[in-house]
């Protein structure tokens, strides 16, 4: 699935010293964002806050200008790496690998996936079939959910935020027409797939507390 993808750079005004400004970068995918400092500095005269670049032809301009082109091929690289061996791609993720960062994450999709194996395995043992079809049917309106509103078909557990859960409770009511309870009622399975990260320590913070 074709996603959206940007790397901005900018300088920090609010830490200026001698004149000179830290230079900040921002991926944006799909709506996620991953800020980072690149590590130079330019004067803010040398600043073009249009091209988000260094302007004019001389050498510290060519050179500062030759390194945030490079700084945004790697991240590209990057990019382009996870897009072709995984089934998403956040901002965040693609930061972590330009970074040197481990690639391991867990997602919500795969936390979700294991969920309904496990529960499967004890339905006419300890758990009811009709309620395994209700999760299933979770599932699939939230991974619908995300490839219609969000443009991907998972997203890092560590960057689900209160915004996704409203918005998911928003467009069940809205698009989906649910009624308040039924779209309560798969909110509720969110918020208990969450509570398995959390005792998993995959998160420290409750998304919905």
């Amino acid at each position: 699935m074709k996603s959206t993808f940007k790397v901005l750079f900018y300088v920090k005004k609010q830490s200026v010293k001698n004149g000179k400004a830290p230079i900040m970068g921002r991926i944006t995918i799909n709506g996620t964002q991953a800020g980072f400092s690149c590590k130079k500095e330019v004067s803010l005269a040398l600043w073009d806050v249009k091209t988000n670049r260094a302007k004019g032809k001389s050498e510290e301009a060519r050179t500062l200008n030759q390194e945030l082109d490079n700084i945004k091929a790697q991240i590209t690289r990057h990019y382009q790496y996870i897009c072709d061996h995984d089934s998403f791609v956040t901002a965040k993720k693609v930061y972590n690998r330009y970074a040197g960062f481990s690639e391991e994450c867990h997602t919500l999709m795969n936390l979700f996936r294991e969920q309904l194996e496990s529960y499967k395995k004890k339905v006419g043992i300890e758990k009811a079939e009709s309620t395994y079809r209700g999760l299933v049917a979770d599932y699939k309106n939230l991974l619908l959910f995300m490839k219609s509103k969000k443009n991907t078909e998972d997203i890092v557990i560590e960057e689900l935020e209160k915004s996704f859960i409203e918005d998911y409770y928003n467009w069940m009511l809205g698009t989906c027409a649910l009624a308040n309870s039924t779209a309560f009622g798969r909110v509720n399975t969110l918020k208990w797939l969450m509570y398995i990260a959390q005792e998993k320590g995959w998160i420290r913070v409750h998304p919905f507390a």
